[in-house]
């Protein structure tokens, strides 16, 4: 056939170049088709080893490029007007709490070196303004050491390094009563000893590195960062079980937004009775968490403790306790998490002190722009004393309502779910939580503030948290 269209086609051209003044031999006329059939041919190989070439370099990217993605969209809602730590209420059913959008690529560059970015779009708060988690480079020299370099998430928990990946757990969402130290993102330098023994893998992780970040937390934004930050991590697993041990220390700065508790941090700076914005203050986090996975049933739990040296902050202390059991493609859970603060006695001794306060002191605070002239006439004695009545009715008082409701955090939670494995990569689960205990305080719950800028109290003894997400993984 194809012969036939050439033929057909010179056949063509000589009728039309010669109009009758020119014939070409049929001899002559075959070779000229011999000769196109052998420059198409020619061409057809190079096009295949050009094909050849260009596919293999395709397949050699592909295999050095890997890439993930996950998800989770959902519902969620509470009987209470106060918003919690997720901003979770009783406004309408919200669909930004747990909405999480992220994709990770891992670039192989040799045997030993390799590229992971991931970037994640979150609700809530982050309005959906898409930051890098991950850009660091890891060398593996061999299968006992590697290391590596770059922007990684400091590894406080056992799901640390999964903790958007909402498939990757039973809960809809990790349990905030020790999981909410969650946006520490920062330069770090990691190295990873690995060693086996029989049945028992061992890690051991040393980083050292900076942060710096911002959080919204009850009693506002929180600014805070590190230059020193250093840790040591010890995870394994042996069968069934898997843990860790970690400890982390830093030089920890922040600053909260709140102006009523900037306000007091001056006040008990000044006073001599401890500050609310540490200012390169030594910090530390230790955490052990322990896990048994048999295929069928999973029990897990984990402590933690985070304490800043010298200041009125919260020595923060929790933990929960989380036990499923799978039936197929169902996996019922229960999960019971508590945190609770064990410095309230460092407050209490600021909050006598400001009761207490001297009346010098008061006066020079209270009548700093000089004595009203109703009050000039009488002794030194008992201007001081006004001084001091006023200063605790006018901030003493105020200031113990925000210590108390601010930093005294008592709060526990009982959660009961369902997950439903629909297909791999694909979850559906529903959760009820019943958040109580809180002795008192606001919990992790943001009540408001009056005009005076002291927090509101929280009125609920307990409330209730309904929620319905599906998570995605491929």
């Amino acid at each position: 056939m194809k012969r036939w269209l050439i033929t057909c086609a010179l056949l063509l051209n000589s009728l039309i170049i010669s109009s009758g003044a020119y014939s070409e031999s049929t001899e002559e006329l075959e070779r000229r088709i011999e000769k196109i059939e052998k420059e198409l041919e020619k061409s057809k190989k190079k096009s295949r080893v050009y094909y050849d070439r260009l596919s293999g370099k395709i397949d050699k990217v592909s295999d050095s490029i890997k890439l993930n993605a996950f998800a989770t969209a959902g519902l969620t809602k509470s009987d209470s007007k106060v918003p919690d730590y997720n901003g979770i209420d009783n406004n309408a059913w919200i669909t930004q709490t747990d909405s999480v959008l992220g994709v990770q690529m891992g670039f192989q560059v040799n045997e030993k070196t390799k590229i992971t970015t991931q970037f994640v779009s979150k609700g809530g708060d982050e309005a959906h303004n898409t930051r890098t988690e991950w850009a660091y480079i890891t060398y593996t020299h061999n299968q006992h050491v590697k290391a590596r370099a770059g922007r990684m998430r400091i590894p406080y928990y056992m799901l640390s390094e999964s903790l958007e990946v909402g498939y990757s757990y039973n809960w809809v969402r990790p349990p905030v009563e020790v999981y909410n130290l969650t946006s520490n993102n920062g330069e770090l330098f990691d190295v990873i000893l690995s060693k086996s023994y029989s049945r028992l893998n061992l890690n051991l992780q040393l980083f050292t590195g900076r942060y710096a970040d911002t959080q919204q937390a009850p009693i506002g934004t929180l600014v805070f960062e590190s230059e020193n930050v250093l840790g040591s991590i010890l995870y394994g697993n042996y069968g069934n079980f898997s843990g860790r041990l970690a400890y982390i220390g830093l030089d920890f700065t922040s600053t909260i937004s709140n102006p009523g508790v900037q306000s007091l941090d001056t006040l008990t700076k000044s006073l001599g009775v401890g500050a609310l914005q540490p200012n390169e203050d030594y910090a530390y986090f230790s955490n052990v968490g322990l896990k048994f996975d048999n295929g069928k049933l999973q029990i897990m739990g984990e402590y933690y403790q985070f304490d800043i040296d010298d200041t009125l902050l919260n020595v923060y202390r929790g933990w929960y306790l989380m036990g499923g059991y799978r039936l197929g493609s169902w996996t019922p859970y229960l999960s019971f998490s508590s945190l609770s603060t064990h410095n309230n006695d460092s407050r209490e001794t600021a909050i006598a002190a400001l009761n207490n306060i001297p009346g010098p002191v008061a006066r020079s605070i209270i009548f700093a722009e000089g004595v009203p002239p109703d009050l000039a006439a009488l002794p030194d004695e008992q201007i001081n004393e006004q001084a001091r009545q006023i200063f605790v009715a006018q901030i003493a008082t105020p200031s113990a309502l925000t210590l108390r409701r601010s930093f005294n955090v008592e709060q526990e939670t009982l959660s009961l779910g369902v997950r439903w494995d629909i297909s791999p990569g694909l979850a559906l689960k529903l959760q009820a939580d019943q958040v109580s205990g809180f002795e008192g305080g606001n919990g992790l719950f943001t009540t408001g503030a009056d005009a005076n800028g002291v927090p509101n109290e929280l009125s609920d003894d307990s409330i209730n948290i309904l929620s319905l997400v599906i998570d995605v993984a491929f």
